[in-house]
């Protein structure tokens, strides 16, 4: 399958690129954190939930400024988020065993 391996602290991580709607360089007033402790981020108007996956998947690394890192928005069936990762480092093909 096609895939974007992208960098996520000190991890390499994939995703699926049937998934990915875009890529997109977010700015800081796109965030909004909700009282619930979630945040949202708009992309081209529309709103997504966030997931910092440093924070999600308990990474070490640095710091999580949104202007640093990009988002990946991402939709599977119904669903859809907005990623944020380090880098996107390239995207080719990939085989998945189980």
């Amino acid at each position: 399958m096609d895939a974007l391996i992208c960098r996520v602290g000190p991890e390499t991580l994939i995703v699926p690129s049937r998934d990915v709607l875009e890529i997109y360089a977010p700015k800081a007033e796109d965030l909004v954190a909700l009282p619930d402790g979630s945040e949202t981020v708009s992309v081209r108007g529309q709103i997504f939930h966030l997931l910092r996956l440093r924070r999600h998947l308990q990474l070490a690394g640095e710091g999580e400024d949104m202007t640093q890192g990009l988002i990946i928005t991402v939709r599977m069936g119904e669903l859809s988020a907005a990623l944020l990762v380090d880098e996107v480092l390239r995207q080719q093909q990939v085989v998945v065993t189980g």
